[in-house]
Protein backbone atom coordinates (compact mmCIF):
# COMPACT_ATOMS: atom_id res chain seq x y z
CA UNK A 1 0.00 0.00 0.00
CA UNK A 2 0.85 3.36 -0.75
CA UNK A 3 0.94 6.44 1.82
CA UNK A 4 0.91 10.13 1.15
CA UNK A 5 1.55 12.68 3.98
CA UNK A 6 0.17 16.15 3.70
CA UNK A 7 2.97 18.34 4.54
CA UNK A 8 1.73 21.23 4.60
CA UNK A 9 -1.35 20.02 6.80
CA UNK A 10 1.24 18.60 8.86
CA UNK A 11 3.27 21.97 9.22
CA UNK A 12 0.03 23.87 10.54
CA UNK A 13 -1.18 20.93 13.19
CA UNK A 14 2.55 20.87 14.26
CA UNK A 15 2.57 24.63 14.98
CA UNK A 16 -1.08 24.59 16.48
CA UNK A 17 1.31 21.99 19.24
CA UNK A 18 3.54 25.03 19.64
CA UNK A 19 6.42 23.30 17.94
CA UNK A 20 8.57 26.04 16.59
CA UNK A 21 9.26 26.11 12.38
CA UNK A 22 13.22 24.62 13.55
CA UNK A 23 11.73 21.68 15.58
CA UNK A 24 9.16 21.16 12.19
CA UNK A 25 12.25 21.13 10.58
CA UNK A 26 14.30 19.00 11.94
CA UNK A 27 11.45 16.04 11.90
CA UNK A 28 12.42 13.72 9.06
CA UNK A 29 9.70 11.25 7.74
CA UNK A 30 10.33 8.16 5.75
CA UNK A 31 8.46 5.30 3.96
CA UNK A 32 10.27 2.12 4.80
CA UNK A 33 9.18 -1.72 3.71
CA UNK A 34 10.07 -3.43 6.61
CA UNK A 35 11.01 -2.55 10.29
CA UNK A 36 12.07 -5.63 10.60
CA UNK A 37 15.52 -4.23 9.20
CA UNK A 38 15.48 -2.13 12.65
CA UNK A 39 14.41 -5.07 14.99
CA UNK A 40 10.78 -4.52 15.35
CA UNK A 41 8.23 -6.77 14.25
CA UNK A 42 6.00 -7.13 11.24
CA UNK A 43 3.49 -5.85 13.10
CA UNK A 44 5.06 -2.38 13.38
CA UNK A 45 3.63 -0.12 11.86
CA UNK A 46 5.67 3.44 12.67
CA UNK A 47 8.13 3.82 15.06
CA UNK A 48 10.28 7.32 16.07
CA UNK A 49 13.99 7.45 16.11
CA UNK A 50 14.76 10.13 18.61
CA UNK A 51 18.73 10.53 17.69
CA UNK A 52 18.02 11.04 13.80
CA UNK A 53 14.40 12.96 14.30
CA UNK A 54 13.02 10.55 12.08
CA UNK A 55 9.91 8.59 12.08
CA UNK A 56 9.90 5.60 10.04
CA UNK A 57 6.25 4.38 8.29
CA UNK A 58 6.61 0.84 7.02
CA UNK A 59 4.25 -0.12 4.42
CA UNK A 60 4.47 -3.42 4.82
CA UNK A 61 1.96 -3.23 7.63
CA UNK A 62 -0.63 -2.61 4.05
CA UNK A 63 -3.30 -0.99 6.11
CA UNK A 64 -6.22 1.31 6.20
CA UNK A 65 -4.34 4.44 6.07
CA UNK A 66 -6.98 5.53 8.76
CA UNK A 67 -5.05 3.29 11.23
CA UNK A 68 -1.73 4.30 9.82
CA UNK A 69 -2.80 7.81 10.94
CA UNK A 70 -3.00 6.80 13.95
CA UNK A 71 0.44 5.36 14.61
CA UNK A 72 1.38 8.24 13.06
CA UNK A 73 0.19 10.92 15.27
CA UNK A 74 1.64 8.68 18.08
CA UNK A 75 4.59 8.61 16.71
CA UNK A 76 4.81 12.82 16.19
CA UNK A 77 3.86 12.50 19.83
CA UNK A 78 7.11 10.81 20.28
CA UNK A 79 8.38 13.93 18.43
CA UNK A 80 6.88 17.05 20.24
CA UNK A 81 8.33 14.96 23.95
CA UNK A 82 11.51 14.78 22.50
CA UNK A 83 11.74 18.42 21.38
CA UNK A 84 10.03 19.46 24.97
CA UNK A 85 12.71 16.88 26.86
CA UNK A 86 9.90 15.22 28.50
CA UNK A 87 10.76 11.70 28.36
CA UNK A 88 12.41 10.48 31.40
CA UNK A 89 15.14 7.47 30.76
CA UNK A 90 14.21 5.49 33.95
CA UNK A 91 10.58 5.11 31.98
CA UNK A 92 12.46 2.60 30.20
CA UNK A 93 12.72 0.03 33.06
CA UNK A 94 9.29 0.12 33.06
CA UNK A 95 7.12 -2.58 30.77
CA UNK A 96 6.16 -0.60 27.40
CA UNK A 97 2.57 -0.16 28.48
CA UNK A 98 2.96 1.52 31.52
CA UNK A 99 5.90 4.28 30.73
CA UNK A 100 4.45 7.43 31.04
CA UNK A 101 5.67 8.72 27.62
CA UNK A 102 3.61 5.92 25.67
CA UNK A 103 0.70 6.03 27.83
CA UNK A 104 0.73 9.97 26.26
CA UNK A 105 1.44 9.24 22.70
CA UNK A 106 -1.31 7.12 22.91
CA UNK A 107 -3.36 9.46 24.74
CA UNK A 108 -2.72 12.33 22.00
CA UNK A 109 -2.86 9.74 18.65
CA UNK A 110 -6.79 9.12 20.19
CA UNK A 111 -7.67 12.52 20.95
CA UNK A 112 -6.46 13.33 17.26
CA UNK A 113 -7.35 10.91 15.49
CA UNK A 114 -10.07 13.07 13.30
CA UNK A 115 -6.66 14.91 12.14
CA UNK A 116 -5.52 13.44 8.78
CA UNK A 117 -2.18 13.89 8.22
CA UNK A 118 -1.58 10.21 5.97
CA UNK A 119 -3.76 9.42 2.72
Amino acid sequence: MRYNVDREHLHAFLRDQGLTEAEINILSIQFAHSGVQFGLSDRTRASYRPYTRTINIYTHANLPAQVMNVSFLHELRHHMQVMRQTIDLEWLNLPYRERPHEIDARLFADQHKNVVLIF
